[in-house]
Parts: C-alpha cells; sequence; structure tokens
C-alpha cells in the first residue's frame, strides 16, 4: 500500500479531514465522510452512530466513479481495510462484489447495534 493510500485508511478511520495528491477526504458535523479522486466521488460513508440515535447503522458506499484505474482500486482498497471488510475485492481496476465484478456502486452496511 502506498503511503498516500495508508493516510486515506487512517483519515477515514479516525474521521478526520485529509487532502494529499488527488485524493481528498472530507467529513461533515453529521458523521458523514465523502472520499473524492480528482474530484469524482468514490466513497461516501455514513459513519454508525450510538443505538440512542435514530440511525443506529452506518454505510458505505463505493465506486469506481466509472474511473476502473488501478489508483481508484487502491483507494477503494484503503477505505475497505479503514473498516476491517471482506467480501469486496478489488483487482486491477475491477470491483468485484463476492466473485462477480461489477460497475455499479456497492453498499455495505457498517457496525452492529449494541
Amino acid at each position: 500500500m502506498k503511503i498516500i493510500d495508508t493516510q486515506v485508511r487512517d483519515a477515514v478511520a479516525a474521521r478526520r479531514n485529509f487532502k494529499g495528491g488527488n485524493t481528498t477526504v472530507t467529513q461533515s458535523p453529521a458523521g458523514c465522510a465523502e472520499v473524492r479522486l480528482h474530484g469524482n466521488l468514490i466513497a461516501a460513508i455514513e459513519y454508525p452512530r450510538p443505538i440512542e440515535e435514530r440511525t443506529a447503522r452506518g454505510s458505505l458506499t463505493i465506486s469506481d466513479s466509472g474511473w476502473p484505474t488501478r489508483t481508484t482500486s487502491a483507494r477503494l482498497t484503503a477505505i475497505l481495510r479503514a473498516f476491517n471488510l471482506g467480501g469486496t475485492n478489488i483487482s486491477k481496476g475491477v470491483l468485484y462484489w463476492g466473485d462477480r465484478p461489477t460497475s455499479e456502486e456497492i453498499v455495505i452496511e457498517l457496525g452492529e447495534p449494541s
């Protein structure tokens, strides 16, 4: 993993803003984040919230935004690692759900209410 991929992973995990090269991670006060590569939205995150709040579970939506490149793959893999997610594979610019390639957005549910 390249340094920028590690920085993206760490920013997502720590819920902090990041700008490096062609990638930005932008957090909102509402507990959401966007990850953009060359200005294209590749991930939208709604962080899990405490069970007392209306929405306990969060979600992660990932997409190659029409750019199935190795750079996009690297950034998406870094984001998945921030949440310790398996079952999604990004290989040579192709997004896989299970063992099937997909060009659509993938939505993953995050967190379990306690």
